[in-house]
């Protein structure tokens, strides 16, 4: 009845295995600063932000930047764990607060381990993909960039109201995400002692 058993974890430990990366996306230290010129930060979209840009966008992320940056832009692409600094979080504020023209001008430019698109998409292009990375924040959250440049009527103290309100929901969530993350190390270590201890006892018998 033994065998069974230990087929089970055999195969299920290489799974587990790979679940990691995702969850340990985040651990990983950031890149240097990455400083955008002045210029290029203000630079305004050359497109329409609409339903159209996105669905261009969202293809090209798919075929560009999802192995790294992941699905929903978590920094969990099938590539990230390969890489010695995170991913990023397209999703969170910091990212979403950036400007279209900071977002355009990196994704232009590239830095190592992240290619130039300079040549590769044409300007059009590259503006879709930041139309598509604004889908990307975290439902709720008001990107104080995002409302700078499709100028918004809202006041600013809404805004900060709004940022406050953001800040204190993904907390709660950023140490829940910790937490679990912690556990499955800790249950990662636990099956792979039972998986040494059984194998022991496979080649006893």
């Amino acid at each position: 009845m033994k065998k069974p058993f230990t087929h089970t974890l055999l195969f299920l430990l290489p799974v587990l295995m790979l679940s990691l990366p995702a969850a340990n996306a985040q651990d990983k230290p950031k890149g240097k600063e990455w400083a955008v010129p002045e210029k290029e930060a203000a630079k305004k979209s050359e497109i329409k932000f609409d339903a159209n840009a996105v669905a261009a966008g969202k293809d090209l992320w798919a075929q560009n930047c999802k192995s790294c940056h992941g699905t929903k832009g978590l920094g969990d692409g099938s590539k990230a764990a390969k890489i010695d600094i995170s991913c990023g979080d397209f999703s969170s504020k910091e990212t979403q607060d950036i400007s279209d023209g900071s977002l355009f001008w990196k994704i232009t430019d590239g830095r190592k381990p992240m290619p130039s698109f300079s040549s590769k998409l044409t300007d059009a292009e590259r503006w879709q993909l930041v139309a598509y990375i604004r889908t990307l924040k975290k439902a709720g959250s008001t990107s104080a960039t995002t409302n700078k440049n499709t100028k918004d009527n809202s006041t600013p103290e809404k805004n900060n109201t709004a940022a406050k309100k953001d800040t204190t929901a993904t907390g709660p969530e950023y140490l829940e995400l910790k937490n679990e993350i912690d556990l499955l190390r800790k249950d990662m270590k636990a099956l792979n002692s039972k998986v040494d201890s059984l194998k022991e006892e496979w080649q006893k018998k």
